[in-house]
């Protein structure tokens, strides 16, 4: 054995210690996100109510946000709801939320709520518009790219993958489209000219790796793959298989019968990846984005894709 030579060891991670913008006196424990979404429209609306428990006492919260417009902000504690001033910081894409009384944020558990409009990019990230042709016919629906700090232009929050939450997506759009997202959907309800998607809550992810994704099922690409493999309409699933054998009957292709690592017919748009395996394999990370990414690229027409 060779003497002299000293291991140096990563050192475990820690929540405070991990480097970020974000200050971690307030931490999220819980999103409710309700989107207005339309792909014939050029903007979105939203409402993010978040669960946050105050470490200690601040006078002031800090979210990211991004190209967004804060139409009504308040914090509700066990002494009632306060209005909160916003301060936008464009250099480090983060909103200062102010109680207007001036009066610190004592410690404890609170619900922040957000009421805000954002922007549709026409570049794949963040909420951006997908067109295709279906019949001659132009077209279009909207798909979500979050990775890497793109959740800040969808909804304000804390956009750092340290700040692990979870998520009670509901999308409101027209009758006329589908809409997906990383959970089975949980109820459909009807209102008006739309529907109110409701889909169950995510497992504590961080905001990076939140999906929807509305458009009509009319596409080549959507109704001849979409409609056969839909992951059993999970695509936020715990990384907490051990091996490939105990991958769960969702992780295979209903094409061919076969798990994902394994799969080469010609009915799965997604190529064998050895990264499938090891992502499942990573118990206690987090690691969803396997099945988020899924998510996504069964919602984009083909001529997105190639």
């Amino acid at each position: 054995m060779q003497s002299g030579v000293t291991a140096i060891a990563q050192p475990r991670f820690t929540f405070d210690g991990t480097p970020g913008v974000l200050p971690k006196e307030v931490v999220p424990s819980r999103y409710a996100l309700t989107l207005d979404l339309d792909p014939a429209r050029e903007e979105f609306s939203g409402k993010a109510s978040i669960a946050i428990s105050v470490r200690k006492s601040v006078a002031s919260i800090v979210v990211h946000a991004h190209e967004l417009v804060a139409t009504a902000v308040s914090l509700t504690g066990t002494g009632g709801a306060r209005p909160l001033s916003v301060s936008a910081d464009p250099k480090t894409q983060t909103w200062r939320l102010a109680p207007d009384d001036a009066a610190p944020i004592a410690e404890g558990n609170y619900t922040l709520d957000i009421a805000y409009t954002g922007v549709v990019h026409r570049s794949g990230e963040g909420l951006y518009r997908a067109d295709y042709t279906v019949q001659g016919k132009p077209t279009r629906m909207l798909a979500t790219q979050l990775e890497a700090r793109f959740a800040r232009t969808l909804f304000p929050g804390f956009d750092e993958p340290v700040f692990r939450a979870v998520f009670d997506i509901a999308v409101r759009a027209l009758k006329e489209y589908d809409v997906v997202s990383n959970m089975p959907i949980s109820s459909k309800v009807s209102e008006g000219n739309t529907y109110l998607h409701r889909f169950q809550p995510t497992p504590p992810m961080s905001s990076y790796l939140v999906t929807v994704a509305v458009g009509r099922k009319d596409s080549p690409f959507l109704t001849t793959r979409w409609q056969r493999r839909r992951c059993s309409e999970r695509y936020a699933q715990p990384a907490a298989c051990s091996s490939p054998r105990s991958f769960p009957d969702w992780a295979g292709c209903p094409g061919c019968k076969t798990t994902w690592k394994h799969c080469n017919c010609a009915d799965c748009s997604y190529p064998s990846s050895p990264a499938l395996t090891t992502e499942a394999r990573s118990k206690g990370r987090g690691n969803y984005s396997t099945w988020t990414s899924r998510a996504r690229r069964c919602f984009r027409p083909r001529s997105v894709l190639r």
